[in-house]
């Protein structure tokens, strides 16, 4: 099997914030859903880090960014991101080893990016936003629930779109594995 970078590569720079703009209805509301409700948790007058930030799409969305870095391992995902965002600072690098100090932001996000992460990694990527957050920060992650209609919707979703979330999503959570 591929590995996760090569698999991750594969998605075009820009996917998502072409879902969000330009693709069907079905893809606009879910973004705008899942990343709104993003949105109303975070003060972006703090300092707020986006582990897995693809496309830039939370700080594209958000108002009134001060603080915001981005980060992703995909250096296409990172340039576009920097293309649409003017508002935030993007940096390509790793989520199981985060380049920033002890306890530096008040808020971490990572949206839809566990899921897509071995068991091992994303431990690791845990144990480093703990080490990043500040003492009050707030963390919120989002990934699919596999314990709801999700695994039927990722399959007709994975045949009729250009990437495969079943091959994509090698971590599958429910609320109680979480």
């Amino acid at each position: 099997m591929e590995n996760r970078e090569s698999v991750y590569d594969k998605i075009p720079a820009g996917h998502g914030y072409n879902a969000l703009t330009a693709g069907n209805s079905i893809q606009k509301f879910w973004h705008k859903y899942k990343f709104g409700n993003v949105i109303s948790k975070v003060d972006f007058s703090k300092k707020v880090l986006d582990v897995g930030c693809g496309a830039g799409i939370l700080f594209y969305l958000a108002k009134d960014v001060k603080n915001g870095v981005g980060l992703d391992s995909s250096s296409k995902q990172i340039e576009f991101a920097k293309s649409i965002n003017k508002n935030a600072v993007f940096v390509n690098s790793s989520a199981t080893k985060l380049p920033f100090r002890d306890k530096s932001f008040d808020y971490v996000t990572s949206i839809e990016l566990i899921e897509h992460m071995t068991k091992e990694d994303s431990e690791l990527m845990l144990k480093e936003v703990h080490r990043v957050l500040k003492d009050d920060g707030k963390f919120i992650l989002t990934t699919p629930n596999y314990k709801s209609l999700w695994p039927a919707i990722e399959y007709v979703w994975s045949k009729i779109n250009v990437i495969d979330y079943c091959e994509e999503h090698i971590n599958k959570q429910t609320f109680k594995s979480l």
